[in-house]
């Protein structure tokens, strides 16, 4: 059985010193990723001296992280904390991390979802992907502290995992992130989308509004039979989105199927299409009509009639 300095040796190889010392002069390096195993070793140790400002920082390892290297990166834009650091990093990175000092010009966020509540408030923070499961009570509590991003636009992006895309999730989001522009919602729960069978089924059904939701995207883990496209609810579902936030343009659901490896099954990509012409429009092969006031033609008795907007699927996105 090989030492625990064996293990060390091959994960940390002597030669790493002198790269340690090649950081010293690197004074434009703008981009670094660290990754390792070993949560005893302080990966960061002396890194404080160097004299270059990180622009992006990418976190692949448990090690913790040394505070004082984190002081002298005020320029990161970008932090990406891949694994989910338990134990070490979280006892005595985490409260670092609370510290405005830290981090100040933070735009772009990946982390678990206990790491971004140190990590967002008062930060410029604009776009989060959430890299662990999240609850529905978890984020009750926890998206007071999200709003507080002070980014001037305020949080326009979101990413997380979710057990189901529930109204009472959708409603959380769109009164706690007013300014989201694209939301990123992943399903753990196999089976139906209960969402578009509840949208199909209950026209009393009241979807949330969102104030400046542009993009929704929503994949989903169906069972093999369970597929199809396009999905009756799924129409449904994209419908009553749409007439809630008069804001949302482009919507994307896609599966994975539970039979096949977890590979990628499909995404259906929804654009909405404004209507301007006079008459009625009826949805037809690939497209989808969703009635919104306001858009309308002007009928004989000189009043706006009301002409539903379209719902046109795509192929692939035409959205970044």
């Amino acid at each position: 059985m090989a030492s625990d300095n064996a293990f060390r040796t091959v994960l940390f190889p002597p030669y790493l010193r002198l790269v340690f010392r090649v950081f010293r002069v690197l004074h434009r390096l703008k981009q670094l990723r660290f990754c390792g195993q070993d949560g005893n070793l302080h990966i960061f140790a002396n890194l404080d001296q160097c004299p270059f400002e990180l622009e992006t920082l990418l976190l692949l390892t448990v090690g913790p992280c040394d505070s004082n290297f984190l002081y002298h990166q005020p320029a990161v834009r970008q932090l990406k904390i891949a694994a989910l650091m338990a134990g070490d990093f979280v006892t005595h990175t985490s409260p670092v991390f609370s510290r405005t000092e830290v981090f100040p010009a933070l735009r772009e966020l990946t982390t678990s979802w206990a790491v971004a509540l140190r990590l967002v408030p008062r930060r410029p923070v604009e776009k989060l992907a959430v890299i662990d499961f999240v609850t529905n009570a978890s984020l009750r509590a926890g998206l007071p502290l999200i709003a507080q991003s002070s980014a001037p636009s305020e949080l326009r992006y979101i990413e997380l995992t979710v057990l189901e895309a529930s109204l009472e999730l959708l409603g959380l989001l769109a009164d706690s992130l007013r300014g989201l522009h694209t939301l990123v919602i992943r399903e753990r729960r196999s089976g139906t989308v209960a969402l578009s069978i509840s949208a199909a089924h209950d026209p009393s059904l009241h979807f949330p509004s969102f104030r400046a939701l542009h993009t929704l995207k929503l994949f989903k883990l169906l069972l093999p039979e369970k597929l199809s496209f396009p999905d009756r609810g799924w129409n449904a579902m994209v419908q009553r989105l749409g007439q809630a936030t008069q804001t949302l343009r482009f919507i994307a659901l896609g599966v994975v199927s539970a039979g096949d490896g977890q590979e990628p099954y499909g995404t259906l990509y929804y654009e909405r299409r404004r209507f301007k012409g006079a008459g009625s429009v009826l949805g037809g092969a690939g497209l989808l009509s969703s009635t919104t006031p306001g858009t309308g033609a002007i009928g004989a008795n000189g009043k706006e009639r009301e002409v539903p907007d379209i719902w046109d699927i795509k192929v692939r996105p035409e959205y970044a």
